[in-house]
């Protein structure tokens, strides 16, 4: 299953079954702008009965201010899980998912990059807008003796932040 994201928020599924074959699953009008960014991961973690199940999630950003976790099935299914941040916020520029945190580092169109920790989607504004080399691009990286770190840029500028999870 391959996944699309379209400039009017709505999230494709298809199916690519051979060369020039491909077989339209599902569409899911996930946002109401541009989706900005989609990331797909896989966990594994116990369920009630503390048997192993692989959980396959999808996340979406957008200008439309909001990040939002799908849960992704089989069939190509996605299911809003929840939303992160307010409709009509600062537009969601990247984003990046610390699955051993739990938590998302988002960037946003007005200079701040926010975190969300944990199932109860809590923000915390991690930078505050100090200069405008934050909001377009952002990479997290493990830097020198393994401290955590990310990598924001714009307009040509390029800076490392220390970061203290």
């Amino acid at each position: 299953l391959q996944l699309a994201a379209t400039g009017k928020g709505v999230i494709h599924v298809v199916s690519l079954s051979g060369p020039n074959k491909t077989v339209w699953l599902q569409k899911t009008q996930a946002h109401d702008k541009i989706i900005s960014k989609m990331h797909y991961f896989e966990s594994t973690s116990p369920n009630k009965n503390e048997v192993s199940e692989t959980v396959k999630k999808v996340v979406t950003g957008s200008y439309d201010g909001t990040i939002k976790v799908w849960d992704f099935k089989e069939d190509g299914t996605l299911t809003l899980n929840k939303t992160l941040g307010q409709q009509s916020g600062p537009d969601v520029m990247g984003f990046i998912v610390l699955h051993d945190k739990g938590m998302i580092l988002c960037s946003h169109n007005d200079g701040h990059i926010r975190l969300w920790r944990g199932g109860k989607g809590t923000e915390k504004m991690y930078f505050g807008k100090q200069d405008e080399s934050y909001g377009q691009n952002i990479l997290y990286i493990i830097g020198h003796h393994g401290y955590p770190q990310i990598v924001t840029a714009k307009k040509k500028i390029v800076k490392l932040w220390g970061l203290n999870l």
